[in-house]
């Protein structure tokens, strides 16, 4: 794994450049996981004049100023308290280095030296510090693809991206809720003039409703060399995705059948994101769905002429749900007529007796009547 990692940053930090000086390219700060372990990558140049003799050559790590103690060369390890290798090949100017283990508190910098025969000797004045992760670690990065809107139906990825400073030991990178298809992949990613490797978890969905007001959460959870672990802070986002309306239902404030002259209330509702901007209701007539009335609520004072199956439309900019219809059934008891009796006694009292049968008293005599929608009026 290390030899890769080392070709692969020479790789990059090498492309176009034909230097003949002395002159290194590494990062002059990193952060290093307690009890992991931490890459430096790392290339070096020299004058060309000296290249053959590198075949010769030892390179080291130095701490402190110009001339410090050794604490890691390519042929041995010199002191007792750091542990590593120098994993790039240096004879190919590849100086990228595994420090495995660092003192607790180490805050010295630390130079890269070249040591040939005669006077290919050479520190490099640019100097590394490595810090020490205190307390939680900072949270992965936490992205969507596409940016911008969302829109039920189409596809979404998030995108969990957190460092990884030890590949021997890399994180654990979580995204929760699992909503969809997910992936976990390890990368070396340009920086600057720094190598700097990535693992990243992805997660791909389709966006439905459902999805709306979910919190999502990503965090990268270090493995140490003692067994144990290290937990990076959480990076969370909330996911506002926009649909039409969806899951449109119509709601009886009574329980049908209603009583003839008791108030009933039909009212819509529906799920949406942005809210529901406007509402219809919709009655069947022969058949067919007719627009009756607009607004959340129908209000209506039961009548005979009120029966019959009803269903409400909800509509906001992205789309609109008609409801699936329900039956207000009514029924009666005494009430007095306010319509004609088809050319018979205008004005009189009535028993409800079955369906939509009357029983109508006109003085001593008894007629059963049937309301009829067309024409409007009660038939004998």
């Amino acid at each position: 794994m290390f030899g890769i990692l080392a070709s692969s940053v020479i790789g990059f930090m090498l492309q176009g450049c034909l230097c003949t000086e002395w002159s290194i390219k590494m990062p002059g700060n990193i952060t290093a996981v307690s009890g992991s372990c931490i890459v430096i990558p790392c290339t070096f140049t020299l004058p060309a004049k000296y290249n053959a003799k590198l075949n010769n050559s030892t390179v080291l790590w130095s701490r402190g100023l110009i001339g410090g103690p050794t604490v890691l060369s390519s042929n041995k390890q010199l002191a007792s308290d750091f542990g590593g290798e120098i994993v790039g090949d240096f004879k190919s100017k590849n100086c990228t280095t595994v420090f495995t283990n660092l003192p607790q508190g180490f805050s010295e910098p630390l130079l890269f030296r070249v040591e040939g025969p005669n006077e290919v000797k050479y520190t490099y004045s640019k100097e590394l510090f490595i810090s020490f992760q205190r307390g939680s670690l900072p949270p992965p990065e936490l992205s969507m693809s596409p940016p911008g809107e969302l829109r039920a139906g189409k596809t979404l990825t998030l995108t969990c991206r957190a460092r990884d400073p030890c590949p021997s030991l890399p994180p654990e990178v979580k995204i929760d809720p699992e909503m969809g298809s997910s992936q976990v992949e390890s990368f070396l990613q340009v920086d600057s003039e720094q190598g700097v490797r990535f693992v990243t978890a992805t997660q791909s969905f389709m966006m439905k409703p459902i999805h709306h007001g979910r919190n999502v959460t990503c965090q990268a959870i270090y493995p140490r060399r003692d067994g144990g672990k290290s937990y990076g802070e959480v990076e969370s986002l909330t996911l506002n995705i926009l649909y039409g309306p969806h899951n449109t239902r119509v709601m009886m404030s009574l329980p049908s059948p209603v009583p003839v002259g008791k108030l009933v209330t039909l009212r819509c509702h529906s799920e949406a994101n942005p809210a529901v901007t406007s509402y219809n209701w919709w009655t069947e007539n022969k058949g067919h769905l007719v627009l009756r009335a607009t607004g959340q609520e129908l209000v209506l004072m039961a009548t005979w002429a009120d029966k019959g199956l009803y269903a409400c439309e909800a509509t906001n900019p992205y789309g609109q749900e008609k409801s699936a219809v329900v039956a207000l059934e009514v029924e009666g008891g005494s009430f007095s007529m306010a319509m004609p009796f088809c050319g018979i006694h205008p004005c009189s009292t009535g028993i409800y007796v079955a369906g939509n049968i009357f029983e109508v008293h006109i003085g001593d005599i008894v007629y059963n009547y049937v309301y009829s929608s067309y024409p409007k009026c009660w038939l004998r």
